[in-house]
């Protein structure tokens, strides 16, 4: 396989897990191999890097305490880790690569319930531990320190 002479030979993922859905990706090694930070604009890359640097900087000196930031950032983690990127890549996946007989089986639909339920139960667990937060940055609310 040599990439400099365009003989690049493509990858290919099937997938047939029992299902009636068949999909297939074409990818070629020079693809597979380029990483997303490579690929940006430097201008925008250098301007989120920056912005995210001077955030944290400006976090740590008007926060007293660092245990807040520690609560808000595990309140995005554990709401958009544990129940809403998930849902939403299964939701994705089987509307990008489910086949049209699959989508009109019970077990899609109850895939779709389930998703919808686990997006809502994120939501939920992210306005409670933000609020949590709030209350606690505010006095109203006791530590367990």
């Amino acid at each position: 396989m040599n990439e400099e002479d365009g003989d690049v030979e493509p990858l290919i993922a099937k997938s047939d897990g029992g299902h009636s859905c068949q999909s297939q990706v074409s990818l070629t090694m020079s693809e597979v191999s380029e990483l997303a930070y490579k690929a940006m604009d430097n201008r925008l890359y250098v301007g989120i890097t920056l912005s995210l640097h001077i955030f944290a900087v400006a976090s740590a000196l008007l926060v007293d305490d660092i245990s807040y930031i520690f609560d808000f950032i595990a309140t995005f983690g554990i709401s958009f880790l544990m129940f809403l990127v998930p849902a939403l890549m299964m939701l994705l996946t089987q509307r990008n690569f489910g086949s049209e007989k699959y989508k009109k089986t019970w077990e899609a639909l109850l895939l779709k319930v389930g998703a919808v339920f686990v997006i809502l139960v994120g939501a939920a667990v992210f306005a409670l531990g933000l609020y949590t937060n709030v209350q606690t940055i505010r006095g109203k609310m006791e530590t367990s320190d």
